[in-house]
């Protein structure tokens, strides 16, 4: 009996010397591994979580104003528009028919028009007011024409209803050679865009703001308002971060240490600047710390091979959908910087060229009036898919926006380009396309503009061209393609 009790109390001796040695290791890896964390978890922040989380945002709230923006460029672009502005508005009461159909139809809170020429102001009810110049409740169009946009989306008082406030698509309308007859747009429920900030904020633990272009919050997830400059957390680092889009700032504001990042929306003028702090995760850290044992370690170690098999799937799936449009499944703007700054880079020689060519389906506005918006979004997807179909795996394909779509062609040149395209443009023609949602077919042709990359330039110079081709090849007929190359614009071929 006595052999066995001393050997119970050796092994409860070795027994707690183990685990005091394993306590006193697992503490000293646990400090280790939270300064190991922090250093790894400022990184990550920096240069991924917080990107990403920039990135997912920017596009969710892209994608919540992209048919707002295509609406009001459909409005502006509606040639019974156009005609009535060229006559003079002479006839108020079809110009307020024709904005109260487009209210109905779209959703938004209400639809606007003012004529360059006189100045007056139309909603839904009819004529409003006329502009004046050297109001301030009428600033805003004199500042967009001076702007040179072709859109601005900006936060201001309902012109008919002073009590609310909306979020204005403007939208230039413009006759023959461009000349400006006047601005047209929709007006959005701002509760509602401040609403999907708050969901957001809660969806990735982040506060929101939208800035515009003179650096003011028009719209935030919490109560903050007035000069970015001036907010309490950024101060003057806003220039910095308004400044260099895409950079990720670490700040001190009231002993706490924040993570702010900038990213510009497209097409809307807005910078969305997202501020998180790692508060949350810190506390749980160290009362992880306090809890851990040998058991709690092996666990975590298992935790923190799921976690980062999770992360890195999460993060995967942030990429590809900050990089990949919805609807059709292509590649979208924002993917397309990094893609051209490879290809663009990689070869000078003739043979070894990069072509690029913008694409805009035909008529696709009758699609929609026709068959409504869901056969619109079918015929997207179809082209996408016959674009696909009909190029080289390493061609990228992008949706540029609304019909629009922009295909990279590297080792291509100009003469190969227009051969693929011409193949592509033949394909569509001669294919019928089934719009379920109308239960019905329909057939469509597109227009395309193509140039070449010249050594040394920049892609806007590139896509500058692009377009320039695009609209000779509309302007010439459609259904067709369209060349830019050192010589100019080529005549069209059909």
């Amino acid at each position: 009996m006595a052999s066995i009790n001393i050997h119970l109390s050796h092994s409860r001796r070795f027994a707690v010397v183990l685990s005091a040695l394993l306590l006193s290791g697992l503490g000293s890896l646990s400090a280790f591994t939270y300064l190991r964390s922090r250093q790894q978890f400022d990184r990550q922040m920096v240069t991924e979580i917080l990107p990403l989380t920039s990135d997912a945002v920017a596009a969710n709230i892209d994608r919540l104003i992209s048919q707002p923006i295509l609406a009001s460029r459909l409005t502006a672009d509606n040639s019974l528009l156009v005609d009535l502005l060229v006559r003079g508005d002479q006839q108020p009461g079809s110009i307020a028919s024709y904005l109260r159909s487009i209210q109905r139809n779209t959703g938004a809170a209400t639809a606007f028009l003012v004529s360059e020429q006189s100045h007056r102001y139309y909603g839904p009810s009819g004529l409003i007011k006329t502009i004046n110049p050297s109001s301030n409740s009428d600033a805003w169009y004199q500042r967009f024409i001076q702007s040179g946009r072709p859109i601005e989306i900006n936060i201001d008082r309902d012109t008919a209803d002073p009590t609310k406030t909306l979020a204005f698509v403007n939208v230039r309308i413009e006759g023959d050679n461009r000349k400006l007859l006047g601005v047209a747009g929709l007006g959005i429920d701002v509760d509602f865009l401040r609403s999907k900030l708050a969901d957001y904020q809660n969806q990735y633990r982040s506060r929101l703001f939208i800035v515009n272009t003179a650096g003011r919050i028009v719209l935030a997830s919490d109560s903050s308002t007035g000069d970015l400059a001036k907010h309490p957390d950024i101060g003057q680092s806003s220039d910095t971060l308004l400044s260099h889009p895409k950079q990720t700032l670490k700040l001190a504001a009231d002993g706490r240490e924040i993570y702010v990042n900038a990213i510009q929306i497209p097409r809307s003028g807005w910078t969305l600047v997202v501020i998180q702090q790692p508060d949350a995760e810190e506390q749980a850290l160290r009362r992880l710390l306090l809890q851990n044992s040998v058991a709690a370690l092996l666990i975590g170690c298992l935790l923190i091979i799921v976690g980062r098999f999770t992360i890195g799937r999460d993060q995967e799936q942030l990429e590809h959908s900050a990089k990949t449009d919805n609807l059709s499944g292509l590649l979208n703007r924002q993917a397309f910087a990094a893609i051209f700054k490879d290809l663009s880079s990689r070869g000078t020689r003739t043979d070894s060229g990069l072509a690029i060519a913008l694409m805009d389906i035909d008529h696709f506005k009758r699609v929609n009036d026709t068959y409504g918006h869901p056969a619109g979004d079918a015929v997207i997807r179809a082209v996408a898919a016959a674009i696909k179909a009909s190029v080289r795996e390493s061609d990228p394909v992008f949706r540029w926006g609304g019909e629009e779509f922009l295909l990279l062609l590297p080792m291509s040149n100009l003469e190969q380009a227009v051969t693929r395209l011409e193949a592509l443009r033949s394909r569509l023609r001669t294919t019928e396309i089934q719009l379920e949602a109308a239960d019905a077919r329909t057939s469509i042709t597109l227009s395309f503009g193509v140039t070449l990359h010249r050594p040394g330039e920049t892609s806007a110079a590139a896509l500058e061209r692009a377009d320039q081709a695009l609209y000779e090849a509309k302007r010439t007929g459609r259904d067709r393609i369209c060349v830019h190359d050192q010589m100019g614009l080529n005549s069209p071929t059909s």
